[in-house]
């Protein structure tokens, strides 16, 4: 197992990506699995990380079909609709430099974000990937390189685009990470 992921809104929906570039999924806290590799390594190559986004749903309503499972490896980030019956991988979104390397994937759902850290090309940021509501609300971030449009619902869409993030130095320097715990004496 190259990286799993929990659903949050479900404990025994898991969904993991195999050293093989596979990723199957489990409904029942891995008792079966279901494989949904489908056309992934026509989309990217060495798959790394997978992620997922789970919108709230209806008391006991387990059939999510908003839910989606996000890939990222050599060259793109994907997703996939598992349990809306989905068998092609989608692009997630436009910006990303030629043969970016995607390491590890985050979705915030308070933001409404997903970040994208790649090995040497930095990290990006997509905002509402796949809304369905109206998106959070995060303080801003300092950005850099593509911030190209997106479509008006936050839908993923062939406009939509990934945006670079950067951390600006003095901000560091000057506030400074505060330990959290009682102090010493």
């Amino acid at each position: 197992v190259v990286s799993l992921v929990m659903n949050p809104l479900d404990y025994q929906n898991v969904y993991v990506l195999d050293s093989t570039g596979s990723v199957y999924g489990s409904a029942d806290e891995g008792a079966t699995w279901t494989n949904f590799t489908f056309d992934l390594a026509t989309k990217i190559s060495q798959p790394q990380t997978v992620e997922i986004f789970s919108p709230p749903l209806g008391k006991g309503n387990k059939n999510d079909q908003h839910l989606r499972i996000i890939v990222g490896g050599i060259g793109d980030i994907v997703h996939l609709r598992p349990k809306a019956g989905d068998t092609l991988w989608t692009k997630a979104g436009d910006g990303l430099p030629k043969g970016a390397f995607i390491y590890d994937l985050h979705y915030n759902a308070a933001c409404d974000t997903l970040v994208a850290g790649s090995l040497g090309r930095g990290a990006w940021t997509l905002a509402s990937p796949f809304s369905i509501s109206g998106g959070g609300t995060c303080p801003p971030v300092v950005a850099s390189g593509n911030t190209g449009a997106q479509t008006s619902s936050g839908v993923i869409g062939a406009n939509a685009a990934m945006q670079q993030i950067s951390v600006e130095p003095n901000a560091i320097e000057n506030n400074p990470p505060v330990a959290a715990g009682p102090k010493a004496h």
